[in-house]
């Protein structure tokens, strides 16, 4: 593995100029392998413009729209807002067509689709078990629970207003209530984490976090939970932050207060790594870029500022493999996008440059 490692990085500096997207590659040339790289594009909602683009680690290529390629210019459908990697098989939420699409990373050949709740708004998803997922409904302010092997939702869950970000760890789910911003802010529920004891498929407690919650996080390795509030859009000057919880009470221990999405665990689980950015179109100055929180000390610094506020860095993944920094740069959320990779140390330079298709948004790292 370590062998397979310096081959990768080493690949990479080979290959560090921007490639050209490859629309008409042969498939057989172009499978998913391990150290591959998957990135989800949302297009624009309602367009069903959805794509999924493979980038080879260790050419460089990209294989443009690789679910289309690959199952003869079908379309992958609308507006994907999340992807999970189970084995050899990808889990794609499509909010606008409110599905599961399941597709074979290997070959990007389409397996099947699990219907959800017409017109349910599906955010995001997280994995339970080998065979059960749940997902969070925004539009019916409930976690489904779904059986990926017989298509069945086996539960429906009433949580908070507005859930979007889910994750599950020890017996629980803990899903972030958002209230859709200033569209429920005034629900008695709106700010809240919702937590539900997975054995007895219900909520049993919700945890006070902050406007328009959107995302949640836990550590294992220090038995924590992070919220993450993004504070109301139409309160430009207030800049939301993150809160800390112990997992043994679910107790506040400490908060940040800071511009903060995208929130990722750094490889060795001591670090908060994110994206701390202006909404696009204020009218602030505020510097922006990618930020990280050392979880012993507790500071907070910039370690890649964004050198064109008119750039929309809109999602981070961090690699396995060496733990660069990969980010999802949707530019204007009109154009297509690109992907930058930063090497985390401390360099404001892009090491790559992918070209991809619009409004790139989440990563996958083919294992």
């Amino acid at each position: 593995m370590n062998k397979y490692i310096i081959i990768l990085i080493f690949s990479f500096i080979l290959n560090s100029c921007i490639k050209s997207p490859i629309d008409n590659l042969p498939i057989s040339s172009s499978k998913a392998e391990l150290g591959d790289i998957l990135v989800l594009e949302e297009g624009l909602q309602g367009f069903d413009n959805s794509a999924l683009t493979l980038i080879k680690s260790m050419s460089g290529e990209i294989v443009a729209d690789y679910f289309k390629s690959s199952n003869s210019d079908q379309f992958l459908g609308d507006t994907a807002n999340d992807i999970i990697q189970k084995g050899d098989t990808a889990l794609i939420v499509m909010s606008g067509s409110s599905i599961i699409r399941l597709i074979r990373i290997s070959d990007g050949k389409f397996i099947k689709n699990i219907e959800l709740p017409f017109e349910s708004m599906p955010r995001k998803i997280a994995k339970v078990s080998d065979s059960l997922f749940c997902v969070s409904l925004l539009f019916k302010s409930t976690v489904a629970i779904i059986n990926i092997n017989n298509n069945q939702i086996i539960s429906e869950i009433q949580v908070g207003p507005q859930p979007e970000g889910i994750t599950f760890f020890n017996n629980y789910i803990y899903t972030a209530n958002s209230a859709y911003g200033d569209l429920n802010y005034k629900h008695k529920d709106a700010e809240t984490i919702s937590v539900i004891d997975f054995t007895s498929n219900k909520e049993i407690k919700k945890i006070l976090c902050g406007p328009n919650c959107n995302e949640v996080l836990i550590n294992p390795k220090h038995n924590k939970l992070y919220g993450i509030f993004y504070n109301l859009p139409s309160k430009e000057n207030e800049k939301g932050g993150i809160i800390e919880y112990d997992l043994t009470n679910l107790e506040e221990i400490r908060r940040w207060d800071i511009r903060a999405h995208s929130v990722r665990l750094s490889t060795t689980m001591d670090s908060l790594i994110f994206i701390s950015q202006m909404s696009k179109g204020s009218s602030m100055s505020e510097q922006s870029g990618i930020s990280c929180i050392d979880l012993l000390s507790g500071n907070q610094e910039m370690i890649i500022k964004n050198p064109n506020k008119n750039d929309m860095w809109y999602n981070i993944d961090i690699s396995p493999y060496d733990s660069s920094i990969w980010l999802c740069n949707a530019k204007n959320h009109i154009n297509n996008g690109e992907i930058l990779v930063f090497n985390n140390k401390n360099n404001n330079l892009p090491i790559l440059k992918f070209n991809v298709l619009q409004n790139p948004n989440k990563i996958i790292f083919v294992e």
